[in-house]
């Protein structure tokens, strides 16, 4: 026996049973007749019917069902007679009127069958109307399964009315069973393809399954089946802006406005439009209609908020938050967006104070974590921002902010292998993003895991050539132990990928220069002026370069020639100075090496100071040099170039014993004084 047999026998023996136990009940005598014979059991349905009537002799259900029963055994004028019986009851029984038409039609009355069965089709259009009317308000209040009841028996009575299928598409949807929906939605459009209904709400179930270009199309002809409809408009622009098709999304919202002024989401649409194309004032002035007509419209409220900001007037987007707070104070993206404003004003604590208490009404919300742990870690609470990010990632796998905030919060407790692994997993999330890999190999060589940095480097600039921060970081590495070829080679090979970037050639210019290859540095530099970086820190290439090279008056001209080009450069007036010394020129000299060190006097370069003291020196401002070298020693204790100067101003001073020990501490730092002075010096000691 088939799973249909079993389980009409399981109703039959419990009716049997309930008849049992209330063997006067005429509804239950009624239901076991209609059960016995809906299993074909013709018999023992007619005893079933019979025993009701015999109680109840004016039962409706019990007379029909004998109809039914006489009807079966080919007996059609008993069986009228019985259904003329019931009608005077009940006139506006729908299935009565079907059976009736058969009955007659055995009776070969064909004329008075087709009566009764158009009385019936009008009687089941009519009672399918009014279930589908019921349905439509349960759902509207959310009662999905007792609308399901009302819209079975409406597709009993008409299994092909295309609104009860959009019904019962509308009331699956509701209980969360989709693919069920799917199949009713589908079924109304081939039942009713102009069904307004049945387009629009095919369109909807299509929108949220992400068939954008299919969903349009049912928008559209829901839209030309109800022109004046606003919904199907809206709709429709909802679909062209998934599709990037911003000009038609916009008209779609706006003329929805104009079918019904005061649709705020189709304001909020035509809004969302303009902030995509970066039409900012537009957009504001959208969103604003939106919660004028909708004052509590939180999307629309937030949006007004984003292009409030979007113009630079933080002020007045942070009052729609807290209106959105206000009106909901539980709504977490309101809370977000005024977090991120805290931390924009520098004020990690007030971010924190205020997404500490929100945390318990969402605490899955990932975006809150992270934004506290940022507030955290800006505030030095390290371990709360390492937790804070942490609980982050576990509620979002593929948070790749999440995973870097993660990163800086464990270095910032000095974890260095926690951060190194934080970066791999956002690495992982997105390969792309050339900082990953970066503060990686930064972490790795301060870590002192150089040679993983080289490789992490080396791998970044496989896949990313042009990455000159990459091929500089690689280049440091290299050079630091001692493979000068090997940090050439990586900012060469990232300039063969990029031959007209003037950096590249200025950083190799650099390179080669601090290898005191100069005729390469010049070459270098020059590339960088033949890619159009004709600036400062090339001049000071080539400069520096030809100062190497013994062409004073070249580098003279460089050197000039970045003072124009920079007047507020300190450097090139050092380096000039510098060059005039070296030239006897010693007014000169000092004057420009004062002015240099003027400008950079954040960093004085001790060369510099030991150039000016020796233009002082010559020029018998000797207490003014003795400063100058001892500000260069305070830098650099073992100067030894600061100490030879300062011994020969020591005994130009009258100072044997300071110029003696000068003359020592230079000869240790690698610059002994000129021998004929450290005889002068001997002589001068007696010794």
């Amino acid at each position: 026996m088939g799973e249909s047999g079993s389980s009409a026998d399981e109703l039959i023996a419990e009716l049997r049973d309930a008849v049992s136990r209330s063997p006067r009940d005429v509804g239950l005598l009624a239901g076991l007749g209609d059960a016995l014979l809906d299993a074909g059991r013709t018999e023992d349905a007619g005893k079933a019917y019979q025993r009701a009537v015999k109680i109840s002799p004016a039962h409706a259900k019990a007379l029909f069902g004998l109809g039914r029963v006489a009807a079966r055994k080919k007996d059609f004028k008993a069986a009228v007679s019985l259904f003329r019986q019931v009608a005077r009851a009940h006139p506006q029984w729908a299935p009565l009127y079907y059976h009736w038409s058969a009955a007659l039609r055995g009776l070969g009355d064909v004329e008075t069958a087709r009566q009764m069965q158009q009385r019936y089709l009008d009687l089941s259009l009519k009672a399918v109307k009014e279930r589908n009317k019921r349905a439509a308000s349960l759902i509207a209040g959310n009662r999905f399964e007792e609308a399901l009841k009302e819209l079975k028996l409406a597709k009993k009575a008409s299994p092909r009315s295309a609104i009860t299928h959009v019904n019962i598409g509308a009331a699956l949807k509701g209980l969360g069973r989709a693919k069920e929906a799917r199949t009713f939605f589908k079924k109304a459009v081939d039942l009713g393809p102009d069904l307004f209904e049945a387009r629009y709400n095919q369109g909807l179930q299509l929108f949220s399954d992400g068939r954008y270009e299919e969903s349009l199309e049912h928008f559209l002809k829901a839209a030309a089946l109800k022109p004046e409809d606003p919904f199907s408009r809206n709709a429709a622009g909802n679909a062209l802006v998934r599709l990037h098709r911003h000009g038609e999304a916009r008209e779609a919202f706006l003329e929805a406005t104009e079918r019904k002024p005061d649709f705020a989401e189709a304001w909020n649409g035509a809004g969302e439009v303009m902030m995509a194309e970066g039409r900012i004032d537009e957009a504001e002035a959208y969103f604003r209609d939106a919660v004028d007509f909708k004052p509590r419209f939180l999307r629309a409220r937030m949006n007004l908020g984003a292009a409030l900001e979007a113009k630079g007037d933080d002020d007045s987007a942070s009052l729609e938050y807290q209106e959105a707070v206000r009106i909901d104070p539980a709504f977490a993206p309101a809370y977000i967006k005024l977090a991120r404003q805290e931390i924009d004003r520098e004020d990690p604590e007030a971010a924190a104070d205020l997404l500490e208490p929100v945390l318990e009404n969402h605490p899955d919300n990932p975006t809150l974590y992270f934004l506290l742990g940022r507030a955290y870690l800006e505030t030095g609470r390290t371990q709360e921002a390492v937790w804070a990010a942490s609980q982050a990632t576990d509620r979002k796998a593929d948070y790749f902010e999440a995973w870097r905030l993660l990163a800086e919060a464990r270095l910032s407790m000095g974890d260095g292998d926690g951060a190194v692994d934080a970066l791999k997993a956002a690495e992982a999330l997105d390969p792309g993003d050339v900082r990953v890999p970066r503060r990686q190999a930064e972490v790795l060589a301060a870590y002192e895991r150089k040679e993983e940095a080289e490789s992490v480097l080396e791998t970044l600039l496989g896949a990313h050539p042009h990455d000159l921060e990459a091929a500089r970081m690689l280049g440091t590495l290299r050079r630091d132990r001692g493979d000068e070829a090997g940090a050439l080679e990586a900012l060469e090979t990232a300039l063969r990928a990029a031959p007209d970037d003037p950096r590249l050639f200025e950083e190799i210019g650099e390179m080669y220069l601090s290898l005191g290859r100069y005729d390469q540095a010049i070459a270098r530099a020059d590339g960088a002026i033949g890619s159009g970086g004709d600036g400062p820190g090339v001049r000071m290439i080539r400069g520096k370069a030809y100062i190497g090279l013994g062409e004073t008056e070249l580098a003279q001209n460089e050197f000039m020639m970045v003072t124009y080009l920079d007047p507020e450069r300190g450097e090139a007036r050092v380096e000039l100075g510098k060059l005039l010394v070296r030239m006897n020129r010693f007014e000169e000299g000092a004057t420009e090496i004062q002015a240099g060190l003027a400008l950079c006097s954040r960093e004085e370069p001790v060369e510099g100071l030991c150039m000016l003291g020796k233009a002082l020196g010559e020029t018998g401002r000797l207490d003014d040099a003795r400063e100058v070298l001892a500000r260069a020693l305070e830098k650099d204790p073992g100067h030894g170039g600061a100490h030879n100067i300062l011994a020969g101003v020591s005994f130009a001073s009258g100072d044997a014993s300071s110029a003696w020990t000068h003359a020592g501490l230079a000869a240790e730092g690698g610059h002994p004084v000129d021998p004929a002075l450290s005889e002068q010096i001997r002589k001068a000691l007696g010794n």
